[in-house]
């Protein structure tokens, strides 16, 4: 039996159009119109009218005698036979089609009792597109039930009563299915209107009933259990895992459901419905029994868990699968291989929710994906002239295709867009070759495109040429107006290529260079290499853009040129200058994380005199786009410099220095480059590439650095260096070599955590020995580790062991802690056979102490001990106490943390003569003067400055004593926190380097203290005459555009300068433009509840400040040390 596709197709139609059949042979033609909604009388039949229903009758039963023979036909796989019945039936249904509208057209002619002539016509006008709708919907119906369910579900199966309430006899109610294929498009691009349209879905007027049975229906359909009841007067839908029914008494309506079965998180469920068809259930959280489930319009998920908070997602869905030992489903095929087929195709609905602390939130949509397809053509079973003619032809595409939707993300398309079948071909022309046609089908919204496309070669003496894919287009498309052919439009174009390449080899001069078009994105690049008798060698890489990230069309420009000079020019002391470039980039950014990335994958060169710039095109424009994306009004410029020294070159290093404006911001990038003795025969490889930058729009400077491909003879090394400095608002200082301590949570980087500084001594399958280590400076810590791994042995026996150090070390008390950890297992056939492990802390040095476990393990049997032993004599090592009073009096002596500040916020209408220099301060009237220090932080309670004991008092405070002056504030800067105060060992780990503290106060001239001269008024009189009393105004032509050229001329001019001009300006919109983030702040809360006692406990801007006030609530006898805890203030609750 033939199962090809063609096979199929024939039998269904077949099936199809049986209905046909017995619908209108022998006396039941009438009866069929009566199901279309038309019962005509026998007393108004004519002799035509009954000549054409005989016609119609006589149709159906030659159709009737055909269909066997087709089947036998297809059986016997003969198919001449069977395209000629095909055909014979496609002609009979026609046949019956004309006989159909002949009946019509009769009943028109005779008329109906009690129908008038316009009613009449306008019910039979699509009589005959009711008659194949009817058919092919019962079709479904009887032997397609899982996509007439599917169809009828989303609408595109209709039924409906027809002649509702028509009170004449002749037009009867009747079942109305039609199909609605108008609602295939919206389901792929407005999925929420579909169901709008459908099921009044975000109106009050949601069909919930229809819902309910439609997807009952499916359910049965796809075979799983589920029944249907009712409830307080609405449909039930239960399943074995949740209830669903409409909501009542919310405005929209909804749909409310109840998990019925309790799903773990990881929970998958599959249920195999029938061969080839499985649902499944799965869950990416922890639901409960009884967890209540509300759908609101337009897809708004809320999940309210029985108790306790719950996150995550849901799914339900069914998918096609291959029927063993099938490994594809076949959707289109053709005897000898040739077809179009799939590994899997799934859909089903999606839910993302969140409930907590009583706040919903959620998500809900549909997905379908078709995995595993491919298109296949092959020659197999072909006659000999195709079998040629195909031979060796490559026509095979894979894809995937997936779809989905959901309210929040909207539509969504993933997988491929069109097929591609490429035909090898080379046809010589000469001096020009054809090479490779390839062969493009794709999707673009409503269009088809079609592309045929060709590379062309050419050879012109030491010039060749090449153009790849160019050809020509043609798009197919169907508006619904119709088009140049018919229903569908054909247009035509010109397909550009989509790259073009030069080469030149003429002796002296060598290279070439490429370009590519992307015109759909509006991008071109090209890379140039030009070589001058090996002394200069020209390199040039460059990228346009027409569009912008967001599609508006725009442009930027990126140009990176390096020149590099062969053996270099001697710049003395054994130094050469190797190469000279620059970066040139118009409306382009720099992107620093992508260019730290590049450093940690040693890919800066690139950037930076990159060799083989053709060969290699395609990665380094890749990699420019990264590091410098497009970025309106935004700049990049900078030089690139490549010196050596030795001969030939033993160390070179590539530099470049690149700025950005705005904001003005700095990157040094680099590649440092050491062989020696010779590159042909290196014993030390060191390749270290690096990145340093000055960030003035985010207050800091910070250095990065990795090694790369280096090695010692055979032993390999690797690790990476970072350098953090930060002022501003959030102060820091982070060196570190290899890492940090385990235990340690650094702050946040502008790059990522080095890696440990490693050499591997021995790296192979039998072996491995490698030695790691790291070293960090902090504000607070300094830290240090290291580790050894060592294994040896084969799979019968192996030996491995490692040795571990982590240490933090405080200098003022010296104070240090150890962390050390050992093993070594020796192993016999993958059982343990011997092992030993050490894990312990030594801590002093007054006195020492060290603390741990070991234990050692013989096959089955293990001893362990734990030990916590001290010796040495407790000696005090700390330095002696010293005051803190004087440290500050020395430093509100110094004149330099005296400063006079002009009024920030006031107009200064006066100007100021210039004052000879003197030791004093001038203090303008209106003005204010701040004094300051960095030594000690004020009004917190400290415990020691540096690394010694305070004497005198815990805290301290400045104020004025002069009448002259009154406080206007506070001043503040940042202090380590860890030169201050005692910090634990998991403080010092965990707390901020620098916190903001107050370090002095603000004063101005107090009330009643300015006083000024007398004042003298003087009024000015002026008389106003009009000597040209005949004045006639004169209307301006332009006067229009008037009023446009006076503002923007107005911006550049003084007068909007003026300190007065800003000042009214600000008074009309005092708002500033932007975001502000402000400050972190703390909070005093109780421990139990995180409850602010009163609007005094909170917006402490340190955590100091905040300890402080904490320390002063318990030593009054206000709260107990217990009750009270510093939080940040977002953590803190505020009573109502």
């Amino acid at each position: 039996m033939d199962d090809s596709t063609l096979a199929q197709i024939g039998r269904l139609l077949a099936v199809a159009t049986q209905p046909i059949t017995s619908r209108l042979e022998g006396g039941y033609a009438r009866r069929f119109f009566v199901m279309l909604g038309v019962d005509v009388p026998l007393d108004v039949f004519t002799p035509e009218l009954e000549n054409a229903f005989a016609t119609t009758a006589s149709s159906a039963s030659a159709l009737g005698e055909v269909l066997p023979e087709l089947i036998a036909a297809i059986d016997a796989g003969n198919t001449g036979e069977t395209v000629a019945k095909a055909v014979e039936i496609v002609e009979l249904v026609r046949s019956v089609v004309v006989s159909v509208e002949t009946i019509v057209t009769e009943i028109e002619t005779i008329g109906l009792p009690g129908v008038s002539g316009a009613e009449l016509s306008a019910f039979m006008g699509d009589v005959a597109v009711r008659t194949s709708e009817l058919v092919l919907i019962e079709h479904l119906q009887n032997y397609a039930t899982v996509v007439f369910s599917i169809l009828h579900f989303f609408g595109v199966i209709e039924i409906e009563v027809g002649n509702a309430g028509e009170p004449n006899i002749q037009l009867m109610e009747f079942d109305r299915k039609r199909f609605r294929f108008d609602r295939i498009e919206m389901l792929f691009t407005d999925p929420g209107n579909l169901v709008a349209d459908v099921y009044g879905w975000g109106s009050n007027g949601l069909d919930g009933e229809a819902l309910i049975s439609r997807l009952a229906a499916l359910l049965e359909a796809l075979g799983l259990p589920s029944s249907r009841v009712r409830i307080d007067d609405r449909p039930r839908l239960e399943i074995s895992i949740f209830s669903l029914m409409p909501t009542q008494g919310v405005n929209p309506p909804g749909l409310d459901a109840e998990i019925t079965l309790g799903m773990a998180e990881g929970f998958a469920l599959e249920i195999p419905v029938a061969d080839g068809l499985v649902a499944d259930v799965n869950a990416r959280a922890a639901l409960s029994a009884s967890t209540g489930i509300s759908i609101r319009p337009p897809a708004d998920i809320v999940v309210i868990p029985p108790s306790g908070d719950v996150g995550g997602q849901v799914g339900m869905g069914f998918s096609f699968v291959p029927v063993a030992p099938a490994e594809r489903i076949t959707l289109l095929g053709i005897t000898g291989g040739t077809g179009l087929f799939i590994e899997k195709f799934r859909a089903g609905i999606t839910a993302e929710f969140a409930w907590a602390g009583g706040q919903a939130d959620g998500d809900v949509g549909f997905e379908a994906q078709l995995e595993g397809g491919k298109l296949k053509i092959s020659a197999d079973g072909a006659d000999g002239f195709l079998a040629d003619l195909l031979s060796g032809v490559n026509l095979e595409a894979d894809f995937d295709v997936g779809i989905s939707w959901s309210a929040g993300n909207g539509l969504r398309f993933t997988g491929s867009h069109a097929l591609t079948i490429q035909l090898p071909a080379h046809i010589d022309l000469g001096p020009i070759e054809l090479d490779a046609l390839t062969l493009t089908l794709g999707i673009d919204g409503g269009k088809f495109p079609i592309a045929l496309a060709t590379n062309i070669n050419a050879q012109l003496g030491p010039l060749s040429a090449s153009v790849e894919q160019i050809g020509g287009m043609i798009e197919l498309a169907f508006p619904g107006q119709g088009g140049n052919a018919g229903p569908m439009n054909i247009t035509g174009k010109f397909k550009p290529p989509v790259g073009a390449g030069l080469a030149l080899d003429a002796g002296a001069v060598s290279g070439g260079g490429y370009l590519y078009f992307d015109y759909e994105n509006g991008e071109y690049a090209g890379a140039l290499e030009l070589n001058l008798a090996n002394i200069v060698s020209v390199k040039a890489i460059g990228i346009i853009a027409t569009k912008m990230p967001d599609g508006s069309d725009g442009f930027s420009l990126l140009i990176v040129i390096t020149a590099e000079f062969g053996t270099g020019i001697q710049l003395g002391f054994g130094f050469t200058l190797l190469g000279v470039g620059g970066i040139l980039g118009l409306n382009r950014g720099m992107a620093l994380d992508a260019l730290v990335e590049g450093v940690r994958a040693g890919t800066l060169d690139n950037i930076m005199f990159p060799t083989d710039v053709i060969a290699n095109a395609q990665s380094i424009i890749a990699d420019l786009k990264k590091y410098f994306p497009i970025e309106v009004d935004t700049f990049v410029i900078g030089p690139l410099a490549k010196i050596g020294w030795g001969t030939p070159t033993l160390v070179s290093l590539s530099l470049g220095v690149v700025i950005e404006i705005p904001p003005g911001n700095i990157a040094i990038l680099g590649v440092l480059k050491v062989v020696l003795p010779d590159e042909r025969a290196a014993l030390l490889v060191i390749q270290v590439s690096f990145i340093g930058a000055i960030e003035f729009d985010k207050d800091r400077a910070w250095f990065f650095a990795s090694l790369f491909g280096s090695r010692v003879l055979f032993m390999t090394l690797e690790g990476e260096m970072g350098l953090l400095i930060a002022w501003g608002n959030d102060p820091n200082f982070v060196v570190s070599c290899g890492g940090f301590h385990p235990v340690y949570q650094p702050p946040p980087l502008p790059f990522p955590t080095p890696r440990r500084i490693a050499v591997s001594i021995l790296n192979e399958s039998w072996g491995r020995i490698r030695v790691e280590g790291y070293f960090a400076v902090t504000s607070n810590t300094v830290q240090f580790g290291a580790k050894l791994d060592i294994f040896f042995g084969f799979s019968a026996f192996s030996i491995s062991g490692y040795l571990s150090l982590d240490a933090l070390f405080q200098f003022s008390p010296f104070y240090m802690i150890v962390q050390i950890s050992g093993g070594l297992s020796l192993k016999v056939a993958g059982l343990d056979l011997l092992s030993v492990h050490l894990k312990f802390t030594l801590e002093g040095p007054t006195p020492w102490r060290a603390k741990g476990r070991g234990s050692v393990k013989i096959l089955f049997f293990e001893i362990s001990a734990n030990f916590d032993e001290t010796w040495g004599d407790r000696e005090d090592t700390s330095l002696p106490k010293i005051p803190a009073l004087p440290i500050l009096e020395i430093e509100f002596a110094k004149l330099e943390n005296w400063t006079a500040q002009l009024p920030p916020s006031q107009t200064l209408a006066t100007t100021l003569r210039e004052l000879e220099p003197t030791e004093s301060l001038v203090l303008h009237p209106l003005g204010s003067l701040k004094i300051a220090q960095r030594a000690v932080p004020l009004d917190i309670d400290i415990d020691k400055v540096g690394n010694q004991a305070v004497s005198d008092g815990k805290r301290f405070s400045v104020d004025s004593d002069s009448a002259l002056f009154a406080k206007l504030g506070g001043t503040r800067d940042s202090f380590a926190t860890g030169q201050y105060k005692e910090l634990s060992d998991s403080q010092k780990l965990s707390s901020k380097g620098y916190e903001s503290q107050p370090s002095g106060l603000e004063l101005g001239i107090a009330d009643g203290e300015l006083k000024s001269g007398g004042a003298t008024t003087r009024t000015t009189r002026y008389e106003l005459s009009v000597i040209d009393s005949a004045f006639r105004s004169k209307i301006r032509k332009y006067w229009g555009l008037a009023s446009t050229l006076f503002a923007h001329f107005l911006k550049g001019a003084a007068v909007t300068q003026l300190a007065v001009s800003n000042a009214a300006k600000k008074k009309v919109n005092p708002h500033d433009d932007g975001v502000v983030v402000a400050p972190g702040a703390y909070a005093v809360a109780n421990v139990d509840t995180n409850l602010v006692r009163s609007p005094a406990f909170i917006n402490f801007a340190s955590q100091a400040e905040a300890e402080a006030f904490m320390s002063d609530q318990v030593a009054s006898g206000a709260a107990n040390a217990n009750e009270l805890h510093v939080v940040e203030a977002f953590e803190a609750r505020i009573a109502a």
